[in-house]
């Protein structure tokens, strides 16, 4: 079958430059199989930003950012199909495989259409500086299943060995630590006999999941332009950003890909449109994060959070009591909790362990601590840690459920998620106490909810009426800003595989936020891990991972950590803690980081063992920068997070961010490299107003303008007014 082929010229937007053969000969010696013409129709989307151009063949000839000239394509296909044909589960289908149409439905689109037993048709649009794609996918052979779509790829990436990717692991990261280029990340991934490692190496990650957004970036260094890339698509199914590695042929090094990959699953006549994905060739990671928030802000539906959030500084994490049976505190307790966490500025009692099974045993029963006097003591010893001026939050898991409980064998095993073969999803911790047995071999087997379950809603609901009902000031559920496998139930009645599980988890929780407001409207609720389907259900995010230690020294020699404020930025109204901070180490700089990022304090002496009284270093500079987080509290942890924006800083090495609120307007600026440095900082449209400061920082202003000198790991808050 021949393909037809239909070029056009547009002058600004589509054109298509034909080269011509010598002779028709030549022409149809250059005719594939399937139609496909080898020679030289370039099809090209155009505007001030960014230029987008195929090949005849549907191949990435250029991805460039007209601004700055740096191109990002590398002449390959845009997608792969993986299909299964009998137990023959991983063939590959590829775009040389397909007959291929191109068009142009309208001036300013490019339309793909490729024939054979997987149909896909792809729709090219420009949006600004942004290139959308998209797709449409079609099983149309007899006994096949069309399991992976691979799109879109940008493949053998130009300049792999000085770049690195910015993904949204906890937030915001590079995946290629302390500085690795991209290409040695990826061509140093082995998997043993578990993959083709021969053919090709791969680097990957989950969304939503480990990955809080679905987008990355691939980074040039020393500020020489960055690759967006992402998937805008609001039923949140299972994304993985892949970073392939394949051999290419004749050459040492391996060509790099980078994309996405979505889990269809189509049998025989099914077929599947996908919303948009985009492209953007943009000067610095921020200019793409803001398309991604733009985008966002269509289903993203955040809320003022409790005023006991907003008036707190953060909290201790504390284990009553443990999963093999060691008590740790006891209500009794609670006054000297109370006096550690203010002596440190903090009011918040986060209890884990409250409940006579133990943390992390028992789920979903909680039974209470009957040999202390059950709930009625814990409401008692809750109203006294409240007269104290303190507040308390009750811990739940959000989705475990113990394999040992009555609840298990009643309901449990019925609503648990189920791998492929039918077997449950299993999780084990593995705590242990002064032997060794249960950290190596386990003490507790869990299973997990699906979120599709009404029957788990009705018990995270009960759990919720119970801590309130014991007067705390909020509740939290464990992993349920994330966590959820992919379930193959077919009882459950959602679809198999349930790569929406998390879109489903997002509507639980939006259902289990409005029952706990409606009984305690003052109450906060919360949840673990940051994913952006999740995060805007809740008050604030116990975030996991970040990233505080020092791995790689930037283009000006500063020490610099992995972490990348990726998704505070796109989503400045996210409450999340720091959890990295452990017992008495490296304290200034890591506090001081925290500050630096709006976060607020999650105290874990010991892995919450002990109070902050076991830490008195970081017992005492908390309470010197609480005195800081106190007075502007408005701006630096209930502002908006500005990242660097609307700042102009004289100094690279030092490390600052903005928040903004109502007319003002903080810097939060800090360094821990040098033994003094200054900073000169101009805010145009804002004028200075006043400072404050911990460390010895000396500070002064007028105008639009302010000079700090900052000794190493001191802190100053700089306060501008419009």
């Amino acid at each position: 079958m021949k393909n037809r082929l239909y070029s056009f010229s547009q002058k600004y937007t589509v054109y298509c430059v034909m080269h011509r053969y010598a002779t028709y000969a030549m022409l149809a010696l250059a005719v594939s199989a399937f139609g496909q013409v080898w020679g030289g129709a370039k099809y090209a989307l155009e505007n001030g930003s960014v230029k987008f151009e195929l090949d005849e063949n549907g191949r990435l000839s250029s991805l460039k950012n007209k601004a700055s000239g740096a191109e990002y394509a590398g002449g390959g296909d845009l997608w792969r199909i993986i299909y299964s044909r009998g137990d023959s589960l991983e063939n590959e289908w590829l775009p040389s495989d397909a007959p291929l149409k191109i068009s142009k439905p309208s001036p300013d689109k490019i339309l793909l259409e490729y024939g054979g037993q997987f149909p896909v048709k792809i729709e090219c649009s420009l949006d600004g500086g942004q290139v959308l794609l998209k797709p449409a996918v079609e099983n149309a052979s007899k006994d096949l299943v069309l399991r992976e779509f691979q799109f879109p790829f940008v493949k053998n990436l130009p300049d792999a060995e000085n770049s690195r990717i910015i993904w949204s692991k906890s937030g915001g990261a590079y995946a290629v630590r302390g500085g690795q280029s991209l290409r040695k990340w990826v061509e140093d991934a082995r998997t043993s006999y578990m993959a083709e490692d021969y053919n090709a190496v791969e680097r990957s990650e989950l969304y939503p999941g480990v990955l809080a957004l679905n987008c990355f970036f691939v980074e040039r260094p020393n500020w020489k332009g960055t690759l967006y890339m992402a998937s805008y698509d609001d039923s949140f199914q299972k994304t993985l950003h892949l970073f392939r590695g394949r051999a290419a042929d004749g050459k040492k090094e391996r060509e790099i890909d980078v994309g996405f990959v979505k889990y269809p699953f189509l049998k025989s006549g099914e077929s599947r449109e996908y919303p948009a994905y985009a492209m953007a060739p943009v000067n610095k990671w921020e200019d793409g994060a803001k398309f991604y928030a733009k985008w966002a802000g269509s289903w993203r539906r955040p809320f003022k959070p409790a005023d006991s959030l907003l008036s707190s500084n953060g909290w201790q994490r504390l284990i009553a009591r443990h999963q093999y049976g060691k008590q740790f505190f006891k209500y009794s307790d609670f006054p000297k909790i109370l006096k550690d966490g203010l002596a440190a500025d903090i009011d918040t009692l986060f209890l884990f362990g409250w409940f006579k099974e133990g943390h992390d045993a028992g789920y979903p029963h909680y039974s209470p601590e009957s040999e202390q006097g059950g709930d009625e003591a814990l409401k008692k010893a809750i109203a006294e840690f409240k007269k104290g001026g303190g507040k308390v939050i009750i811990y739940y898991n959000g989705q475990l459920i113990d394999a040992a409980t009555d609840f298990y064998k009643k309901l449990g095993h019925k609503i648990s998620v189920k791998v492929p073969g039918g077997s449950e999803h299993i999780e084990r911790y593995r705590f242990g106490g002064a032997g060794t047995a249960l950290r190596t071999f386990g003490n507790k087997t869990f299973v997990t909810a699906c979120p599709s379950s009404a029957e788990w809603l009705e018990v995270l609901k009960k759990l919720a009426d119970r801590a309130l009902g014991m007067g705390a000031d909020g509740v939290f559920f464990d992993q349920l800003g994330y966590m959820s496998q992919v379930c193959w139930d077919e009882s459950h009645g959602h679809e198999v595989p349930f790569m929406e599980v998390m879109g489903a988890k997002r509507k639980m929780l939006e259902k289990l936020r409005g029952h706990i407001k409606a009984v305690n409207p003052g109450a906060t609720f919360g949840i673990e891990w940051l994913t952006d389907c999740t995060s805007d259900c809740a008050d604030y995010v116990h975030n996991v991972g970040v990233c505080t230690s020092l791995s790689f020294k930037d283009g000006y020699g500063v020490p610099r950590t992995d972490f990348v404020p990726l998704f505070q930025y796109i989503f400045p109204e996210t409450r999340t803690t720091d959890r990295d901070i452990r017992d008495d180490t490296d304290v200034k700089r890591r506090v001081n980081l925290a500050v630096l990022r709006g976060w607020r304090t999650d105290a874990e002496i010991y892995r919450c063992r002990a109070t902050l009284a076991e830490a008195p270093n970081y017992q005492s500079y908390l309470k010197k920068v609480g005195a800081l987080r106190d007075k502007y509290r408005g701006l630096i942890l209930n502002g908006s997070f500005r990242g660097t924006d609307l700042a102009e800083c004289s100094n690279p090495r030092a490390d600052y961010s903005v928040f903004t609120a109502g007319d003002g307007l903080a810097v939060v600026v800090t360094q821990s490299s040098e033994d003094s440095m200054k900073a000169n900082f101009k805010i145009p449209g804002f004028k200075f107003a006043e400072s404050g400061e911990v460390g010895g920082c000396s500070v002064s202003g007028s105008g639009d303008s302010a000079e700090v000198s900052l000794p190493k790991d001191a802190i100053a808050v700089l306060i501008f007014q419009k």
